[in-house]
């Protein structure tokens, strides 16, 4: 487990060097840029990691008020079959998550989480 004073250490400098890169103009969809900076900086702090990247979902609906119908998780899905090919040709990537991973950890840090919310509600997820 990383100690919370070194955890609060690596976020500020994960977050200065995301604001030092010119390509991130909407950082909340930016989770490749994210996963390089944390990547970055728990390598610096010694933390030998990797970043992954494929579908992720997260809960976006308390259980509690889950109807059974409606869906409650809001998620970035890969689809092999869905256009890559264009995406890729136009050098962008398709619908795809990334987070960076310290295994010897058994950790995963993925610095896009606090904007979930956010996503939520301007993606009209929520009603």
């Amino acid at each position: 487990m990383i100690p919370r004073e070194e955890q609060l250490l690596i976020e500020s400098r994960v977050k200065s060097l995301i604001g030092r890169l010119p390509l991130v103009t909407c950082p909340e969809r930016q989770c490749l840029y994210w996963a390089w900076a944390a990547a970055h900086v728990l390598e610096d702090q010694g933390y030998p990691l990797c970043i992954n990247a494929g579908s992720a979902g997260f809960l976006a609906v308390d259980p509690k008020h889950d109807d059974g119908i409606s869906p409650i998780n809001f998620e970035y899905r890969f689809d092999e079959a869905c256009e890559t090919d264009w995406y890729f040709a136009n050098r962008m990537l398709p619908e795809i998550h990334a987070w960076a991973v310290v295994p010897s950890e058994n950790l995963i840090v993925d610095f896009t989480t606090q904007f979930l919310p956010q996503l939520v509600n301007e993606t009209g997820f929520m009603k």
